[in-house]
């Protein structure tokens, strides 16, 4: 996916540290969800609605865009956590019956790459940056 980098993440981290790290982890999971759901609502809508059959032969057309969703994580090493938007299932081994996620973002040697995951985030980055951290700030400082 792209990189996003946060102005003013120092001032941020400091006053983390300076609460209780429950109400953190809280308001980090807060902020970042609804800046995630902002770029979910954004890729949802750049996904093409193509016709495929399931593993029953039915025809099906709609399910990526279904299956795109905001999950969270957890702490890394630093103990930092947050949430991410992802295609539901088998993580980012892209298995099971939405494995084809993997091929309209990145493209194959028979089809060209949609990214529609990355323009989401790029279109709205900035929104979703914004949300997030009034988000955080406001539970932080309740």
């Amino acid at each position: 996916m792209s990189d996003i980098e946060v102005q003013g993440i120092n001032e941020l981290k400091r006053m983390l540290r300076d609460v209780l790290p429950k109400k953190a982890k809280r308001a980090i999971h807060r902020g970042t969800q609804a800046g995630c759901t902002l770029i979910l609502g954004t890729a949802r809508r750049l996904i093409p609605e193509v016709p495929r059959k399931d593993r029953y032969g039915l025809e099906t057309i709609g399910q990526l865009r279904a299956a795109v969703t905001v999950r969270r994580i957890g702490a890394n090493r630093k103990g930092w956590s947050g949430n991410r938007v992802v295609i539901q299932g088998e993580g980012l081994d892209y298995k099971g019956d939405l494995f084809y996620g993997a091929f309209v973002e990145y493209g194959t040697q028979y089809m060209n790459k949609r990214e529609y995951l990355k323009k989401a985030s790029d279109m709205r980055q900035e929104s979703a940056i914004n949300i997030a951290r009034t988000i955080i700030r406001n539970e932080l400082t309740r």
